[in-house]
């Protein structure tokens, strides 16, 4: 029997602090997650918040009302400032070099609203900041204790569009009325447009960014990343708390491409709290959290994904050479079955599954460059030997390097 949904569902609420609100923002990250509030009665102190319906007025109603054992956001605008046809869409003064804060925007738009409502509202700049309140960070626990020496004075973000719409007006009303009094999260899913900048005040906790005010850019993290994982947290929730639909338990499940999908969603945190965890020095819990997620989103269930090779890489960088190496092979040999049967069919077959076949071969060089700069000679000849197979030439293919590279690290 498949639980994804419901077990997915959890994992999302379950990463969020006690009376958190959560930004979504599909319907995978948003639906599974009403059914486990109202049926399974899992979590019900957090709020869901879907940004796509946050772009309605009777949507915005309900969230000013109480749900289960959650209070009502703390909206300042009132309905006839955010009814349908008035501040649908809000321009952002990108020439200014002044910054707002939340709460001067949200003013700015009651005084234009109160003058003229109109479709389009204005606001004077795209810069902002928050004056961070330390007592009520420090009253509501906000910061982890290992963090407190981190806590900044004021966070400084830019939103670099041209104009935001209601949503995303009403989640900075909502920012700018919180003061820290209820834990924000943002789902891992709503893609980074919908972070409105705030990227480098947000820490991973699992499914969900948490929003805090600590600067990720004076803290450790892989090098490439906005976001920081809070690796204690994340541990914690994924180790101890998360479900996993029963892919982990049955057989064989057939999997429905939405659920793939939401399985590979999975992998991500997994593969991220990997690499936090190792530039903590941390290495024996990141294998244990790469040796869970081959046990919990087992590939006879879901098959091999793109954040395959981010595992292999993963190992390497906690010194598991030979777990890299084997899952490297194994993934090389997989791709290798698939490359084998394309050249069996017909002309006209191969020339439709090209993307296909060079997907493959890319994947395979990829490895391939993964263990040759991890030294690792006897992987590397395997993976070597596929290539050549596949007809690559030695120019084509990655060398293997003498000298074992360690994880680039940004602080």
């Amino acid at each position: 029997t498949r639980y994804i949904a419901r077990d997915y569902a959890a994992n999302y609420l379950e990463t969020c602090a006690p009376n958190a609100l959560i930004f979504t923002y599909g319907d995978n990250d948003t639906f599974p997650l009403w059914y486990a509030q109202e049926v399974e009665g899992i979590r019900p102190d957090v709020r869901v918040v879907n940004l796509s319906l946050l772009n309605t007025d009777w949507y915005i109603d309900q969230m000013s009302r109480t749900a289960y054992t959650s209070k009502n956001l703390p909206f300042s605008l009132q309905e006839h400032e955010y009814r349908q046809g008035t501040n649908d869409y809000i321009r952002l003064n990108n020439k200014s070099s002044n910054r707002i804060s939340p709460q001067s925007a949200i003013a700015e738009l009651k005084v234009t609203t109160e003058r003229q409502p109109t479709q389009v509202g204005n606001l004077s700049s795209n810069k902002f900041y928050i004056d961070i309140d330390t007592n009520a960070v420090t009253k509501n626990k906000v910061v982890p204790s290992n963090l407190k020496g981190n806590i900044v004075s004021r966070m400084e973000w830019d939103i670099n569009d041209a104009g935001i719409d209601k949503a995303k007006m009403m989640m900075l009303d909502v920012i700018a009325n919180n003061n820290w009094e209820r834990p924000i999260y943002f789902s891992t899913t709503i893609g980074q447009d919908n972070f409105i900048g705030l990227e480098n005040y947000m820490q991973q906790e699992g499914l969900a960014y948490r929003l805090l005010p600590v600067d990720n850019r004076t803290l450790p993290k892989p090098g490439g990343e906005k976001t920081r994982v809070n690796s204690d947290i994340a541990y914690e929730n994924i180790m101890k708390k998360f479900k996993w639909g029963n892919l982990d338990k049955a057989k064989h499940i057939t999997m429905d491409e939405n659920s793939a999908r939401m399985a590979m969603g999975q992998q991500d945190p997994m593969i991220k709290l990997a690499f936090q965890l190792t530039v903590e020095k941390k290495p024996a819990k990141a294998v244990e959290i790469l040796d869970k997620m081959q046990i919990v989103i087992p590939a006879k269930q879901i098959g091999y994904t793109p954040y395959t090779s981010n595992m292999v890489l993963g190992y390497y960088y906690a010194e598991a050479k030979e777990k890299g190496g084997d899952l490297a092979v194994r993934y090389a040999k997989y791709l290798e079955e698939e490359l084998n049967y394309f050249k069996r069919q017909n002309p006209v077959y191969q020339t439709k599954t090209a993307n296909e076949i060079q997907e493959n071969i890319s994947n395979i060089v990829r490895l391939t460059s993964i263990v040759g700069n991890n030294s690792d000679a006897k992987n590397y000849e395997i993976l070597k030997e596929i290539l050549v197979k596949q007809g690559l030439n030695q120019k084509e293919i990655p060398p293997l390097q003498p000298q074992v590279p360690t994880i680039t690290v940004l602080k």
